[in-house]
């Protein structure tokens, strides 16, 4: 992010010490001169301040002087906060991230101040906060930065919601910050006033790479089980996470907590009366349902999660992290290989969860369309595509998977096997069109067979037990996925 120049050149290094000190003065005149117009009560005086600042900036050269010179604590106080805000219509805040590195290359501080009694003054939304609260893509660099001009961690400054300093670094990763702030006697177990969150909840909702402030705060007294307003500990707040920012944190946080010798309350329900478990198993994270599994998560009451959440955010995630995931198999074959997994620990799914399952299906498109994946075979480049890739156990290209029958293409490969397809560059290679058409085709041959088992028995419902078992099952061959589905939802809508 910071990567702007260091305010030094060949060019500066070629002349003599004299006109170097002349051309600095005149750039310091000149940064003076810009102070001087500016109407420091308009926010829009100082937003254009800032815009011509980044002109100026970019072609500084030499020694950069004591800032405090030419504008007053209050100024450069309300500059900053301005300089993450600022934004110029292209979504990169290159003007405002370009003050904040000069500010911080001045090695301008910030100074505490105190009442006049002594006591600081700590009551005040600083920069930190408003990088924090803003969430930008770069918000975490620009954190970090700001915390070389907030370097005192005798000021912890509170906003109006709560939210210190001490909870920016622990949930940013500025674990220098995080240090220095507990041995100074910083509670670990602090909330945010407005949310109930603890340093632990903000830690480990942000997407900053945060183990080693993890492991900080449980060293040093952290609470595992402290629930904010939601009721969610911060292990709901793990397996809330979008999978992708996974990346074994669950296992890390159990591991961890036995070490300091602390019980994680793996089966605690928030308001809403889930827990992380559902959580888990509702976000299709594979990895963190296993891991709650070997630590003692209780299938004996286990709920299966409601269409309201059931892989709520999939399309979103997927698309966000990996522009080349297929979202439509990663809900096929990651519902149905969770489903596996629990049923492998006991668990038995319910025709409501089977159906719950389907409806997502609906909901996300996954049922096989008019568009014949064969009718792409003739196209060229399609083709040269599908031939490129494997489909991992099948030893098949996808060209040639394509081109199976339903039945023998669903003996071939496990729900990891799609799971694993689903983040085949393929997807990103194919023209759109033919990536759907392929994409819905193997979505309902990893799901047939689940489809045909729950759809039996609304089949004989609705047929009156007239027919059968051998009847029934010949007749769902001949149906799509969408088709059983439609099975089940009317006989559920019967028996209601």
């Amino acid at each position: 992010m910071f990567d702007y120049s260091d305010y030094s050149s060949d060019e500066n290094d070629e002349i003599g010490p004299e006109e170097r000190a002349e051309r600095h003065q005149e750039n310091v005149e000149s940064l003076m001169n810009m102070r001087e117009k500016v109407d420091w009560k308009s926010a829009e005086d100082r937003r254009k301040f800032i815009g011509s600042l980044s002109f100026f900036l970019s072609y500084w050269r030499g020694p950069i002087p004591n800032l405090r010179d030419i504008f007053k604590p209050e100024e450069i106080e309300c500059l900053l906060s301005d300089a993450v805000n600022y934004r110029n219509g292209d979504g990169y805040n290159y003007a405002g991230n370009l003050l904040i590195h000069f500010v911080t290359r001045s090695g301008y501080k910030n100074e505490l101040k105190v009442d006049k009694n002594g006591e600081p003054l700590v009551r005040h939304t600083t920069a930190v906060h408003q990088a924090a609260k803003r969430r930008s893509n770069d918000w975490v660099s620009v954190v970090w930065e700001l915390f070389k001009i907030y370097s005192s961690c005798e000021a912890n400054y509170t906003d109006e919601s709560g939210l210190t300093h001490f909870h920016v670094a622990c949930m940013s990763g500025v674990n220098y910050m995080v240090e220095k702030f507990l041995e100074l006697g910083q509670d670990p177990n602090c909330i945010v006033r407005e949310t109930g969150d603890s340093p632990l909840h903000l830690a480990l909702g942000s997407n900053a790479r945060v183990r080693e402030t993890i492991e900080l705060l449980l060293e040093n007294g952290g609470d595992p089980n402290l629930a904010n307003e939601d009721g969610s500990t911060p292990l709901h707040i793990i397996c809330k996470r979008e999978k992708y920012f996974d990346d074994g944190l669950t296992e890390f946080f159990f591991k961890i907590n036995k070490e300091v010798n602390q019980l994680v309350q793996v089966d605690a329900k928030d308001k809403l009366g889930r827990t992380p478990l559902q959580w888990a198993v509702a976000n299709l994270s594979l990895h963190t349902v296993n891991v709650l599994l070997a630590n003692g998560a209780d299938l004996s009451n286990f709920v299966f999660p409601t269409e309201d959440y059931l892989a709520k955010d999939a399309k979103r995630c997927d698309l966000r992290n990996n522009m080349s995931l297929n979202f439509q198999l990663t809900i096929a074959a990651g519902s149905l290989i969770i489903v596996k997994r629990l049923e492998k620990s006991g668990y038995e799914l319910d025709e409501e969860g089977a159906l719950t399952i389907m409806k997502i299906f609906a909901k996300y498109g996954l049922f096989k369309k008019s568009s014949d994946p064969n009718n792409f075979l003739y196209d060229e480049d399609v083709v040269t595509v599908a031939k490129q890739h494997m489909i991992k156990s099948s030893l098949l290209s996808l060209y040639d998977f394509i081109q199976l029958r339903p039945e023998e293409a669903a003996k071939i490969c496990t729900y990891s096997d799609y799971l694993d397809f689903a983040s085949s560059s393929v997807w990103r290679n194919l023209p759109k069109e033919a990536s759907e058409a392929y994409a819905v085709h193997l979505c309902e041959i990893t799901s047939k067979g689940f489809f045909r088992r729950w759809a039996l028995h609304p089949l004989m419902e609705l047929t009156g037990h007239q027919l059968p078992i051998l009847c029934c099952e010949i007749i769902m061959k001949k149906l799509t996925n969408e088709d059983l589905w439609r099975i089940c939802l009317t006989a559920a809508n019967q028996s209601s």
